[in-house]
């Protein structure tokens, strides 16, 4: 007797397969994947982000990320620590010309 499927919201990632791309479902128990002829069926539909672990609605944004994540945490990318503001640079710069 066969069983129904379990209905979750997919986790899509890049997957290369031997002859191209397919998106497909990261969860363990899950085989769902977006063949590449059909890839654009993906937009619009809801997917886990992988960073924030929260559902998002898959944006072209996202299709451009092998691991997508949502448009909230593209926006709140923290600035890397190693990074100096620009103001310390033209200060530091200013100071050796003088």
């Amino acid at each position: 007797m066969a069983t129904k499927a379990r209905r979750h919201i997919h986790k899509y990632h890049r997957v290369a397969l031997s002859y191209t791309n397919v998106w497909a479902c990261a969860l363990s128990d899950c085989t769902h994947y977006m063949p590449n002829t059909l890839e654009n069926l993906v937009i619009g539909k809801k997917s886990i982000c992988w960073k924030c672990e929260q559902p998002f609605i898959f944006d072209i944004e996202s299709m451009k990320l092998d691991k997508p994540i949502c448009s909230n945490c593209r926006l709140n990318v923290p600035e890397d620590e190693t990074d100096i503001p620009v103001s310390d640079v033209l200060l530091a710069h200013l100071n050796k010309a003088h």
